[in-house]
């Protein structure tokens, strides 16, 4: 005859049916990865704080591996960058404008992603807002262009002319 606690070790799946790959809570129970995910973020639900403070000292202890892993997704390198930064003079692609904050590195949404260019974080919004679609950005200067508004001095008016 088996006591109890031989039931609970023999088993191999979980009270809601899950199989258990080895996670161990805090007292020992073997728990399932399902309800181990569940658990957690239901936990960090309660805690909102310590996850924000968990997340902060990570990304301080590891900044070097994720900015490296952030590169390599894009297709770059640190070196890379180097590279291009010096190329660029230290200024955007697009504006010309010096760099003031680590610059983005743009890349073709292909796989694998290709490089193109260092670009300013407005600029870099500015293509993703456009879908990185070079008709709309054509489009746009083209709607710029044509409806150049100027405003009149003393008033809150805007006069719209053909360029």
């Amino acid at each position: 005859m088996s006591t109890l606690s031989e039931h609970y070790r023999k088993r191999t799946h979980c009270k809601n049916g899950h199989a258990f790959v080895g996670a161990v809570d805090s007292s020992g129970n073997r728990m399932c990865k399902v309800c181990r995910d569940k658990r957690a973020v239901a936990w960090y639900k309660r805690h909102p704080k310590v996850k924000q403070q968990v997340g902060a000292a990570y990304h301080k202890k590891n900044s070097k591996e994720i900015r490296e892993y952030d590169l390599k997704r894009k297709g770059w390198t640190s070196q890379r960058v180097l590279e291009c930064t010096a190329q660029q003079h230290n200024c955007c692609a697009i504006c010309k404008e010096e760099f003031l904050e680590t610059p983005c590195s743009d890349h073709k949404h292909v796989v694998p992603p290709i490089p193109r260019g260092l670009l300013c974080q407005f600029c870099n919004r500015g293509l993703g807002m456009f879908k990185d679609r070079s008709d709309l950005c054509k489009a746009a200067a083209e709607y710029l262009e044509k409806y150049n508004a100027v405003r009149i001095k003393g008033t809150t008016e805007i006069c719209l002319r053909q360029s």
